[in-house]
């Protein structure tokens, strides 16, 4: 029997800590999370609606990195040409 083992990404990519709490209405987790791991487990336990803005908020995250990525790409390979 062959166990495959499916890895998840977390909610919350690439944000960090200052940009996951930015994302949420102040005062939606309750108490002081002083790391991850703390702050990791307060949303998963998130309403829906408040994991889906956390989710909104890593995948412009992601695109905009993207994005920036694919430009400086473009750019090297024109220099690149242009010698």
């Amino acid at each position: 029997m062959r166990i495959v083992t499916i890895s998840m990404s977390e909610p919350w990519g690439r944000l960090t800590r200052q940009e996951v709490y930015n994302t949420l209405l102040h005062g939606t987790f309750q108490g002081n999370l002083r790391n991850w791991n703390e702050l990791a487990v307060a949303i998963r336990q998130l309403s829906l609606e408040n994991l889906e803005h956390v989710r909104r908020a890593a995948e412009a995250k992601e695109e905009k990195s993207a994005t920036r990525k694919r430009k400086a790409t473009t750019i090297r390979m024109a220099n690149l040409r242009a010698v």
